[in-house]
């Protein structure tokens, strides 16, 4: 008889203090501390919060939970040997399957934005997870089984500690290579004079987020009221995005200043918004200047988002212990957990972690549809008669998830058409109020998305934003249509005209019938990230006429 199967039907007792300490305290750090530190590093802009704001809490699950781990093991040995052996090798299963799992296989998740997953698309990722575990236990089988499980433990406490070590030096040097230990600052985007307009001159953005020129055009069909909405605008139906996401986006919007992959995406925002020639034109001629967005595309340094009379520093504060653990606990499933178990860990990070205990964040900027329009429709303009403003006002716009109908009102099982109708919603409620208030007509006005999207969510269908355009004083019948081929690349021309007088018909050079190649960069998902730098060759809308240059 082989010595594993010797030893397996031993009677004999023996308490494995050492291994259950071990084990318990391995298993803890790999969940408690590697796990969700490497997610905080890794996803920093993600989180308003930094290491030493949530470091205590993560300790004290250290301890808690090494604690319940030991004594979980403990009485399954007291119990019996055979219960513990089986506890042990299954933890032993578990913790290298949750390794290979978010060290190989966290590239190729649905993304957590706000939409539930349909998991029946995945059906590969569930074949691999299951066949990890299958591997695992069998080789666990086998091992014990030449090995006999005094010498497997042995083996596997070893190799436990080895890779523990190794996290340990992983997640130390992420966190100096991407800043994660330094002090986080809490930047306040607030509502201060976000409806203060000038009764002289007006330079307002009205950004809706990811709406694409593509299906705005199939939902215009079914609202011909939107020629009288816009009639004062020109809509440019052949606008190509630099940027697929709205973190690279903004800045380059408001900048024209270019993100090279491999830099430091704080120091990226600092420069793009330090050196924008268009905010250092606003400045030189005294606007006021408001950006009101969510906390992503603002730049870190004081020094540089001392430019927006909205933003400032404010004091930290910690999250309620109980919603950090619940939600950093999916985040950690999410990543590492079996495949099936991953379903259940489904977190919407952009709002989940705007809870705080005893905290009100009613003066704090959001993006949300609904909260815009309820300051829209509550609000009283004021009226600044010495300056000229500039105002970015920054909303949900038709973003996923689909949750709003043509009226926002919040809805289920929504469409991304219906978040493009509320969408249009908004900003025709904008224009309404500005006329009411009498700060419509001496105001330069562009309706714009960062970047577009498409409904299969194809990650090219994301470059054709749309973008309306208006000058101080001008006025139509009707909605007029530029097919030119024009960029965001252009915006800092665009931008410079609408500030000395021009009408929205001469902000580009480019001409409907010109041909040109358009530079642009996609983030690729969901098959596994990656950026790719594409040149758009036809129109915006086709994306046929896209030529991967570089990946």
């Amino acid at each position: 008889m082989k010595e594993g199967a010797k030893e397996l039907n031993r009677s004999k007792k023996r308490i494995h203090l050492r291994e259950i300490a071990i084990l318990a305290l391995v298993s803890s750090f790999f969940l408690t501390l590697y796990a969700p530190l490497e997610i905080l590093f890794t996803n920093k802009e993600d989180f308003w919060f930094g290491f030493r704001t949530i470091i205590g809490f993560n300790l004290l699950g250290f301890v808690l939970l090494s604690l319940l781990l030991f004594g979980i093991l403990l009485l399954s040995n007291l119990i019996h040997e055979n219960v513990y052996r089986f506890l042990f090798l299954a933890g032993t299963v578990f913790y290298l399957g949750f390794y290979i799992e978010g060290t190989f296989f966290a590239g190729y998740l649905p993304m957590q934005d706000g939409r539930k997953v349909i998991w029946s698309d995945y059906a590969s990722h569930r074949f691999f997870s299951i066949a990890i575990y299958a591997v695992l236990i069998t080789a666990v089988i086998i091992l014990v089984w030449k090995l006999g499980f005094e010498k497997l433990q042995k083996a596997v406490i070893y190799l436990l500690v080895g890779m523990s070590a190794m996290f340990l030096i992983t997640v130390i040097t992420l966190g100096i290579k991407n800043k994660g230990f330094a002090d986080k600052t809490r930047i306040k985007v607030s509502k201060e004079n976000e409806f203060t307009f000038s009764t002289d001159k007006n330079f307002f953005i009205f950004l809706i987020d990811a709406t694409d020129g593509s299906t705005f055009e199939e939902v215009m069909t079914k609202h011909p009221e939107y020629e009288e909405w816009f009639s004062d605008f020109t809509y440019y139906s052949n606008m190509v995005s630099t940027y697929s996401h709205t973190s690279y986006a903004v800045p380059y919007i408001l900048s024209g200043y270019w993100f090279h992959w491999g830099d430091d995406y704080d120091e990226f925002k600092n420069a793009a918004y330090s050196s924008s020639p268009f905010l250092d034109r606003l400045k030189k001629d005294g606007y006021r200047i408001g950006l009101y967005c969510d906390l992503e595309p603002v730049p870190p340094d004081e020094n540089v988002f001392s430019t927006f009379e909205n933003i400032e520093t404010a004091p930290m504060y910690t999250p309620d212990p109980l919603v950090y653990a619940k939600v950093f606990a999916k985040l950690v499933g999410y990543r590492y957990a079996p495949f099936d178990v991953k379903r259940y860990c489904e977190v919407y990070v952009a709002e989940d972690f705007r809870i705080a205990k005893s905290f009100d964040w009613s003066d704090e900027y959001t993006t949300n549809n609904i909260d815009f329009l309820n300051d829209l429709n509550n609000a009283e303009f004021q009226l600044d008669e010495s300056k000229p403003c500039f105002k970015w006002i920054h909303v949900e716009g038709s973003h996923v998830p689909y949750r709003y109908d043509a009226n926002v009102n919040l809805i289920e099982n929504g469409t991304y058409s219906q978040n493009v109708e509320a969408s249009m919603t908004l900003a025709h409620d904008m224009i309404e109020k500005m006329k009411e208030n009498g700060v419509y007509d001496n105001t330069a006005f562009l309706i714009m998305a960062d970047h577009g999207f498409n409904p299969e969510d194809i990650p090219e269908g994301r470059m054709h934003p749309v973008f309306f355009a208006k000058g101080i004083g001008e006025t139509a019948d009707t909605m007029r249509r530029n097919d030119a081929p024009v960029s965001h690349e252009d915006l800092m021309v665009a931008f410079d005209r609408l500030l000395d007088g021009a009408d929205s018909s001469m902000l580009f050079d480019w001409k409907e019938g010109d041909e040109r190649e358009r530079e642009l960069y996609v983030f690729s998902y969901p098959v596994k990230w990656r950026v790719l730098k594409y040149k758009q060759k036809g129109h915006a809308s086709d994306m046929t006429t896209m030529e991967c240059l570089e990946d």
